[in-house]
């Protein structure tokens, strides 16, 4: 009796120690499978486009036939550029399309090569555990990173929704930081994002939203998602140093050197 008790004791305490084992590997399964998740890197392309609609007839009243003709050849130089945001559940990179960097326009004058003379020079990496945005840039001459510092943006949630790309979209609208963004108050910013891909990253500076935003109209411009790659091989690259400054230095640096303008020409 004593050996036949020891022995279905053996077995019980066995069966606990299996049961505890395949446990402990699940769960060690499932930090590995979380931990791919949090490094694995998705690829967005946005587009950009001129909201012409909105301003053609202010350009036409402003600056007749040949305005027009601009607006075209700018609504044709944008066709061509594509802006990548690379992102896991951790960071993110937004910067113009390195192929995009090599193409050869057919466009005369010289409004392709502008912007991308302008574009090329920004990137925007944003760290999601500290909630904080580096934008790299030249400003005034000088290479750059301008830090944010969290919540510095402030959006209104709508309940208006609508499909793009097959993702649920939601309105947001921007409420706070217009100048930040280097926008008047006045200006209407918004944004549509998606709760089905839960981070909070965008195009350029706008961050905070609890999806990842699909269409973003900035002022006269829209930008807008044309693929999303979740197979990429690409890296999300670190910034490189420079001396920093943060956002709001620089918006008040820029409101000194337009105060300075308007003086001299007083």
């Amino acid at each position: 009796m004593v050996i036949k008790h020891f022995k279905t004791h053996g077995t019980v305490m066995v069966t606990v120690c299996i049961f505890y084992m395949k446990q402990y590997l699940l769960f060690f399964a499932l930090l590995m499978v979380q931990g791919h998740i949090m490094a694995q890197v998705t690829e967005v392309t946005y587009k950009r486009a001129l909201r012409s609609a909105d301003i053609s007839t202010e350009i036409k009243n402003k600056y007749g036939d040949s305005g027009i003709k601009l607006l075209q050849e700018q609504e044709k130089a944008l066709d061509q550029l594509k802006y990548t945001l690379l992102f896991n559940n951790t960071e993110a990179l937004f910067f113009i399309d390195a192929v995009t960097l090599g193409l050869k326009s057919e466009i005369d004058n010289n409004s392709y090569w502008q912007l991308v003379k302008r574009e090329k020079e920004n990137k925007y990496y944003y760290n999601r555990p500290n909630k904080q945005l580096t934008y790299q840039t030249l400003f005034f001459g000088e290479a750059l990173n301008i830090i944010s510092s969290p919540n510095e943006l402030e959006w209104k949630i709508t309940t208006e929704s609508k499909s793009i790309g097959g993702f649920l979209c939601y309105r947001a609208v921007l409420r706070k930081g217009h100048n930040l963004l280097g926008f008047g108050e006045e200006s209407t910013i918004e944004a549509w994002f998606t709760p089905q891909i839960p981070v909070p990253y965008g195009p350029k500076q706008l961050e905070g939203l609890p999806g990842l935003i699909m269409e973003a109209q900035l002022a006269t411009a829209t930008y807008y998602v044309s693929k999303i790659n979740s197979k990429t091989t690409a890296k999300i690259s670190p910034l490189e140093k420079r001396n920093e400054i943060t956002r709001t230095q620089q918006v008040n640096a820029l409101l000194e050197f337009k105060r300075d303008v308007l003086n001299r020409g007083k």
